[in-house]
């Protein structure tokens, strides 16, 4: 059974000053008489130094007090999770039974004391409660927050087996976070790997847009665990480019996926078998096709000016290689594609094709830029003739 114990010998808890909303939480909830705690994820941040973004408290109140006082808005709420605020949450201590379908528990019961309830939580760093009078924790929390170690709670294979989930979750905090797997985890985490299978795509394409935002050199962390046939790729150590690291979503899943594949149609395979948005897939599939044949910083730069398709993706990798910014800026052209509709008659991708010849002619020749000149371009290039700018 887990103990109460003295706050974190590297920072002391109890005496943290936090936001206002959440202030009003634990007072809301204690002058009513039950007990509150700053559970999980913000407890850990706040013992390492790092920023909290969503703060979780537990409570022994009851869910109807819960429903009442701060509403039934939470789709989490039969699980007895509402919402008390802008980026706080408030969830009944509770004891869980069974995970039939590996991912939600088939029985919810309220829990008798903060010690019981955090027993149920994946990670011992995670499991670890505060309020202003004391701290509580599992067997090993406090340690393992020292020492920034990633240890499951209890049994290793039983937290993975109730949500496979949690394998792709461990890699995901070690990329983030940083520190050291517990050799008992870790040698669990790879027994079971083959478990994350069963959690949804969707799941899993929300942790891999975490994982992404990790510095890359912590991403053969997923191989390692044996995972990336979880994420789609093949189990082989990825083969990172030798490109300049991007910054954004889009263009670190690009580098990403050609790490695993280093290949264009694989990757748009990729892309078409996941749940990821539709402006994402069409964008990164396009940006990878200049990457696969042209990987060149002034070609990229190139493409973004044109505003081509995967050209913001592009942009990425260019402004990483260090193309400056006014060679990145977008050609504003004297002429829309309504211009064009309305002086040819023209529609669908004519359209789009005669816009990206016409960027690409005033890029070369700035002085063509003129709505009158450029009209009488796009003319001349409709009737097939060999037309410049001047």
């Amino acid at each position: 059974m887990a103990q109460r114990k003295n706050p974190f010998g590297g920072g002391d808890l109890t005496a943290v000053s936090l936001p206002d909303g959440v202030e009003q939480v634990l007072a809301r909830l204690q002058q009513d008489g039950w007990e509150a705690w700053v559970v999980g994820g913000a407890a850990r941040n706040l013992a390492w130094g790092l920023p909290v973004e969503d703060w979780d408290v537990t409570t022994d109140a009851p869910l109807s007090y819960l429903l009442h006082t701060f509403g039934d808005a939470h789709p989490g709420r039969r699980f007895g999770t509402v919402f008390a605020g802008q980026a706080v949450e408030v969830t009944m201590m509770r004891v869980e039974a069974g995970y039939s379908d590996r991912r939600h528990p088939d029985a919810v019961h309220p829990a008798g004391a903060i010690e019981e309830d955090l027993l149920r939580r994946d990670f011992t760093v995670n499991a670890v409660a505060f309020n202003h009078r004391q701290v509580a924790a599992v067997p090993y929390a406090l340690e393992d927050l020292a020492k920034r170690r990633w240890r499951a709670v209890g049994d290793p294979e039983a937290r993975f087996r109730e949500d496979g989930l949690r394998l792709i979750r461990l890699a995901r905090f070690v990329m983030t976070y940083g520190g050291l797997m517990e050799a008992n985890t870790f040698e669990a985490a790879w027994r079971c790997r083959s478990w994350a299978l069963a959690a949804s795509r969707e799941r899993r394409w929300q942790e891999m847009q975490k994982m992404l935002l990790a510095p890359p050199r912590t991403w053969q962390i997923p191989y390692v665990l044996g995972l990336l046939p979880a994420l789609g790729l093949p189990h082989r150590p990825l083969v990172l480019p030798r490109w300049p690291h991007p910054q954004g979503l889009a263009a670190r899943l690009l580098w990403w996926l050609w790490a695993g594949y280093q290949a264009v149609e694989p990757v748009k395979a990729w892309l078409d078998d996941w749940p990821i948005p539709r402006h994402l897939r069409r964008g990164v599939a396009a940006a990878a096709r200049h990457l696969g044949s042209e990987p060149d910083p002034a070609t990229w730069a190139r493409v973004a000016r044109r505003q081509e398709p995967g050209g913001d993706i592009l942009g990425e990798f260019a402004r990483a290689a260090g193309v400056e910014e006014r060679d990145l800026t977008p050609i504003r052209l004297a002429v829309n594609g309504h211009d064009l509709r309305k002086a040819f008659g023209i529609e669908g991708a004519s359209v789009g094709r005669l816009l990206r010849e016409l960027q690409a002619l005033v890029e070369q020749e700035p002085s063509a830029n003129r709505k009158g000149r450029l009209l009488e371009i796009a003319r001349a290039r409709l009737d097939g003739q060999n037309f410049t700018g001047r």
